[in-house]
């Protein structure tokens, strides 16, 4: 006959199963951080390899034409004394290596060349020449006219301004003028980059279109031109965004996934490369080891 006190070291020895189990199959939740999406690719171009950040839309490899060229992505070019301030340090170049980068791109036969090229080039209207590379900059800084523009000049590049369109005019930003004579210089292309700078995703259908389509009926009646392509603010996009951004008419959109290798099949989520403030040996680097990547 069993003894109650006998059924105590089962019992106990299936309650300690059972909790490992549990514990060994439950979701961990991830990590919560401030980092932010540029900053995830920031340390996977370091390590050598590709990130999957979240919500930046299905690549599809492979698809139509493809060809290597490097969009490089920039937001401030300053000089940011506010070490502290890590978010601040991690999107600003100096315009001192901002000029170096650009001489580096120069001496190893780079061509700064359009989204519009690229796009023809995909469609088998044009050839692009051996070592292209496009350059953006983010989100309508002021340094993208006080210091990022003349530099350009200085070697002859185009540039790509993404701009959101309710911040140019105010405190930071560039202004329509300065837009205008940027644009008149004709190195430069603008971008769409939102009305607000939201999170896409997050919208309704109504405000998803006025960010969408809105911004660029704001940009083509300020600065008098057709406005082909669309950059998702912090990279964040799905499927109702790129048909949203197809609705709207757009020829294509930049995202933030890492890589240089740009498909056809992609054309609404070109691949960009974050760059840090780093002198030309670091510079060189980024390009060769990414070029080394399966992307």
């Amino acid at each position: 006959m069993w003894r109650p006190l006998t059924l105590i070291p089962i019992a106990l020895l299936f309650l300690v199963v059972f909790l490992g189990i549990r514990y060994n199959t439950k979701t961990i939740p991830p990590n919560k951080s401030a980092t932010s999406e540029v900053s995830v690719q920031a340390k996977a171009q370091v390590a050598g390899t590709q990130s999957k950040p979240e919500k930046k839309g299905t690549i599809l490899q492979n698809q139509g034409r493809h060809f290597t060229v490097p969009i490089l992505m920039y937001h401030y070019i300053r000089n940011f004394p506010y070490p502290e301030d890590k978010m601040g340090v991690e999107l600003s170049v100096s315009p001192d290596n901002f000029d170096k980068q650009l001489q580096y791109l120069a001496s190893q036969g780079y061509t700064t060349i359009s989204l519009d090229n690229l796009a023809a080039a995909f469609a088998g209207k044009a050839t692009l020449p051996s070592k292209p590379i496009i350059l953006t900059f983010d989100d309508s800084y002021i340094d993208s006219y006080s210091e990022a523009f003349p530099i350009l000049k200085k070697y002859s590049m185009r540039g790509t301004m993404l701009t959101v369109a309710d911040f140019v005019d105010t405190p930071g930003h560039v202004s329509w003028a300065q837009l205008t004579e940027m644009v008149n210089s004709g190195i430069i292309d603008i971008v769409s980059h939102s009305r607000t700078h939201p999170k896409l995703g997050k919208l309704s259908q109504p405000d998803l279109v006025n960010e969408v389509a809105g911004s660029k009926k704001i940009i083509e009646d300020r600065l008098g031109r057709r406005i082909n392509w669309f950059g998702y603010p912090y990279g964040g996009t799905n499927a109702a965004v790129i048909a949203e951004v197809k609705k709207a008419e757009y020829v294509g959109a930049l995202s933030t996934v890492p890589g240089i290798n740009q498909y056809q099949g992609e054309i609404y989520n070109l691949r960009r490369l974050f760059v840090h403030n780093i002198g030309t040996v670091e510079f060189g680097k980024l390009l060769t080891t990414t070029q080394t990547q399966s992307n």
